[in-house]
């Protein structure tokens, strides 16, 4: 049931009666992430933290590579601090006194 109702909030956001100024469609537009907990359990190694968790990311309006799969060898942190840069935001995730390394390999 969850499935279904995700699809059916996504048909929604992809419908042609939702343009945005630019004629995309919300979705098309939207930085939209869909993810699972279940990794490999190496939640304790900031490296590895990523390992085996699936992540699905809309392109955000080309922004964003999509229809590949990436082993990013990357933090979480700096992950989803390079999906918010993209999108414009400057606000960072995590500690302030962290330095922030953007993962190029995802940007369009």
């Amino acid at each position: 049931m969850k499935m279904r109702e995700l699809a059916y909030f996504l048909k929604q956001l992809d419908a042609s009666e939702n343009l945005e100024a630019n004629g995309k469609t919300i979705l098309e537009n939207m930085l939209l992430t869909l993810s699972t907990e279940s990794g490999d359990g190496r939640h304790n190694d900031v490296k590895g933290e990523l390992s085996g968790v699936f992540h699905a990311v809309t392109g955000a309006n080309r922004r964003f590579k999509t229809g590949q799969i990436a082993d990013l060898k990357a933090e979480g942190l700096d992950v989803y601090n390079t999906l918010l840069s993209g999108m414009g935001v400057e606000a960072r995730l995590g500690p302030s006194d962290r330095d922030y390394q953007e993962i190029s390999s995802i940007l369009a």
